[in-house]
């Protein structure tokens, strides 16, 4: 009877944990995540100006204003090349990484919060869904991930908060580890919140058991 109980009270954490978590990643990013604050922090270093190349410490304040600006290290890619530009009229970063005979282009973009459609195509300023890019990726704490049939040397990441065009050349396995790398760092940045309280801790547990059951986050 013992060992069975124990059995139980170990196999409930477990379920409430992994509710906890689930719960977090249901939720929305923060108010201070907002584009505008980012739009103005990509003014701020930049000046502004679109096709302006970018120094290594330009690209550390842009990420001290809320910007990844990926370096792919993991993927074994080192920045060669970075700019200011603009993506459907908001502000983005392009990044080009080299390593391993490849090249990985990344284009970030924060859309604006009152834009409908926030994933899109940073190559050429569409929405995914008019260009053909299929769904191929959507996971509780982890940004979409969108591929093209006829593209497949490019992936779109997108959340509400930002969205990552990658395109690589050749494709391949430098294109998914990217990509791979991208959606681990994007999602540790998705689950920072303010610290819970214990009526918090309880709604976003209850959000990660309406997650695992299937039905969505509670409202």
């Amino acid at each position: 009877m013992l060992t069975a109980a124990g059995l139980l009270a170990a196999a409930a954490c477990t379920v409430l944990s992994t509710a906890y978590l689930l719960g977090g990643w249901a939720e929305n990013p923060s108010p201070q995540a907002a584009s505008p604050g980012l739009a103005a922090g990509w003014t701020e270093v930049t000046g502004g100006e679109e096709a302006h190349a970018l120094a290594p410490e330009q690209l550390a304040q842009l990420r001290a204003r809320g910007w990844a600006c990926p370096e792919l290290a993991s993927a074994g890619m080192t920045m060669v090349e970075a700019k200011a530009a603009r993506v459907d009229g908001q502000p983005a970063v392009i990044m080009t990484l080299e390593g391993n005979g490849s090249t990985v282009t990344v284009y970030e973009t924060h859309p604006d919060s009152s834009s409908e459609e926030a994933a899109v195509d940073g190559v050429s300023g569409r929405p995914v869904s008019d260009e053909g890019f299929v769904l191929r990726e959507q996971a509780p704490g982890r940004p979409q991930v969108w591929t093209h049939p006829q593209r497949p040397h490019r992936a779109i990441l997108a959340s509400s908060r930002v969205t990552y065009t990658v395109d690589a050349a050749p494709p391949g396995d430098v294109l998914e580890e990217a990509v791979a790398e991208i959606s681990l760092s994007e999602s540790s940045r998705l689950v920072l919140h303010s610290p819970d309280t214990a009526q918090g801790v309880w709604d976003r547990i209850r959000n990660g058991l309406a997650v695992m059951a299937g039905g969505g986050p509670r409202e």
